[in-house]
């Protein structure tokens, strides 16, 4: 599983950001972060338009947080 991390909003508000689940926002609070399947993060961050997005395994984040 992984995480996706918003650099914009991240570098924006000087902490960092993930999605929530089913795309449905952002928080600062990885307990409320979403979730998403490797293939499908891929392709979120791939598509996301100005590209500040970055899909990081669970275990990467969790490690560091």
């Amino acid at each position: 599983m992984t995480y996706l991390l918003d650099l914009e909003r991240s570098l924006l508000f000087n902490h960092l950001v993930f999605w929530k689940p089913n795309e449905r926002g952002y928080t600062s609070h990885l307990n409320e972060a979403g979730l998403y399947p490797e293939g499908k993060a891929q392709m979120l961050a791939k598509s996301d338009l100005d590209g500040r997005t970055l899909d990081i395994k669970k275990e990467v984040v969790e490690g560091i947080i």
